[in-house]
């Protein structure tokens, strides 16, 4: 475990600068044919109940993961780690955050764009740790970990956020790293509220009622150093138009 969430990059976008927003188009996320799944005790939510250290190659074929010998699921390839260098310093690859970083978001997926705001010229954006399959959470400390190659288009875009978020058909994202879940939730919804806020014309009363009934706190992951939970806007609410 000395090395592992590597990431390709980073990529220098032209004409970009710091405070520019980039959007991340995930045009296609093919994967190998063989992933790996681990099992190490203090590894996902339940680690403390684990002895020992075990693993499984997970085999791919058809468009399935065979997580048992009889046993197997669909895939849904998807992109772990993506981001733009961080404002000062570095940060690893482990970490999520206003960045973007080790997201564990799997709405970051093929027909999906991501939202990121540069901190340098350039942006450098770097993308990595790619999973075969993912739940929400990543309850067990992994996806589905994986080989495989991503292909990205990039663009800059006019978007009035703080917070990296994933564009869907159906919805936005807005995504939230924090010590814990609830802090994530918070920081999301108080984003999600303004946002709504500035899109409708509101005051924030307004707003706050509103977003408290047409948005979804959920769960990315819970198994990083920080948590990553995400605010869902369905897309008839969101006055946004990057096409």
């Amino acid at each position: 475990m000395s090395e592992f969430n590597r990431a390709t990059g980073p990529v220098e976008v032209a004409d970009v600068t710091a405070g520019d927003w980039l959007l991340v188009d995930i045009e296609r996320v093919s994967v190998g044919d063989h992933g790996v799944m681990a099992v190490s005790p203090g590894l996902g939510l339940l680690g403390d109940r684990v002895i020992e250290a075990d693993s499984r190659i997970v085999p791919v074929r058809d468009g399935r993961a065979w997580v048992t010998d009889s046993l197997s699921v669909e895939i849904v390839p998807m992109v772990g780690v993506i981001g733009v260098a961080p404002g000062v310093g570095e940060v690893d690859t482990e970490l999520p955050g206003t960045h973007g970083g080790n997201l564990d978001t799997r709405f970051v997926t093929t027909g999906n764009r991501i939202l990121l705001q540069a901190r340098h010229e350039g942006g450098l954006l770097s993308a990595g740790d790619l999973h075969a399959a993912q739940g929400d959470g990543e309850l067990g400390g992994t996806g589905i970990e994986i080989a495989g190659e991503v292909q990205l288009s990039v663009r800059k875009v006019e978007y009035d956020g703080t917070l990296p978020a994933v564009e869907h058909p159906s919805s936005l994202s807005l995504l939230s790293s924090a010590k814990s879940i609830s802090e994530a939730v918070r920081a999301g919804f108080d984003e999600a509220v303004e946002l709504m806020a500035r899109w409708h014309r509101l005051d924030w009363e307004e707003a706050y009622r509103l977003t408290s009934i047409v948005s979804h706190a959920e769960i990315s992951q819970m198994v990083n150093p920080l948590q990553t939970a995400r605010i869902t806007i369905p897309r008839q609410w969101c006055a946004l138009d990057f096409d």
